[in-house]
């Protein structure tokens, strides 16, 4: 069968894994489903989907874990690279903060 797109993809870029108890609860709570895509720009810390899902959100997601501190920019456009290679489509596209 054909896969229904997602009409939002919302790219968060996180250094601290603290804040993702903020902004992932948030997200959480938003009633269209939409494809999540988490950039983790801290090398020192890994992030699972399993801690993402701890948080309660229960759609699509993606965790990229970064090899070094890029930055807000880059870790951005690395999202965006990953939403070119990975083919995902959608009608709009939001970058939210973790805090």
């Amino acid at each position: 069968m054909f896969k229904k797109s997602a009409h939002i993809i919302v790219g968060l870029t996180t250094f601290y894994d603290e804040y993702l108890g903020v902004s992932i609860p948030g997200l959480a709570q938003v009633k269209e489903k939409f494809i999540l895509i988490v950039y983790n720009d801290n090398p020192d810390v890994r992030i699972t989907k399993r801690q993402i899902r701890k948080h309660g959100y229960r759609g699509r997601l993606y965790v990229i874990n970064g090899t070094h501190n890029i930055g807000q920019l880059r870790a951005r456009l690395a999202i965006l690279d990953f939403v070119r290679k990975c083919r995902l489509e959608s009608q709009w596209f939001v970058f939210v903060d973790d805090d």
